[in-house]
């Protein structure tokens, strides 16, 4: 973590030796990921690289993950309604700009903050696609297996795979 005197940002450092193979897909994933812009949507701000690395700037989130939080504490139905309506406003507004995540899950959904009043933030758009319409067939089949869609496993399947 950066810590500048007004704000905290997060690095995620990935090697180069890691992506070569499959250079697009993190192309594509920092495209989305820079066209992101919702108060529920980790905020990506710039990213370098040296001979070794590739370094994501981005929002820093001080919470924990939603899974980590499962296992802390029972919800009350008004913190669960409040995550849930975080999480649809930021799915609504990947889905009105084209974006469909594919992976979608409790590790993928972080505190903004620590403590209960927290807003939700989702993060890691790697398997995240965008699509021209809205009837759109995608076909590659990828994402978390116990959080897929069933259409995603038959390979064809739209956006609402994240509904």
């Amino acid at each position: 973590m950066i810590h500048s005197r007004r704000k905290n940002y997060a690095v995620k450092t990935i090697p180069k030796e890691k992506i070569q193979k499959d250079m697009n897909l993190f192309l594509r994933e920092l495209e989305v990921f820079k066209n992101m812009d919702h108060p529920n949507i980790v905020r990506f701000y710039e990213t370098y690289h040296d001979e070794k690395y590739f370094h994501l700037v981005m929002e820093s989130c001080g919470g924990i993950s939603l899974v980590d939080r499962f296992f802390q504490k029972r919800f009350e139905e008004k913190e669960a309604a409040n995550i849930m309506h975080n999480l649809l406003c930021a799915i609504y507004y990947m889905h009105s700009n084209y974006t469909c995540h594919r992976d979608l899950k409790p590790d993928n959904l972080l505190f903004s903050v620590k403590g209960s009043d927290s807003d939700i933030k989702v993060i890691d758009f790697g398997f995240a696609t965008t699509y021209e319409k809205d009837d759109m067939i995608l076909y590659t089949q990828l994402g978390t297996g116990l959080y897929m869609a069933p259409e995603i496993f038959k390979g064809k399947y739209d956006y609402r795979c994240d509904n």
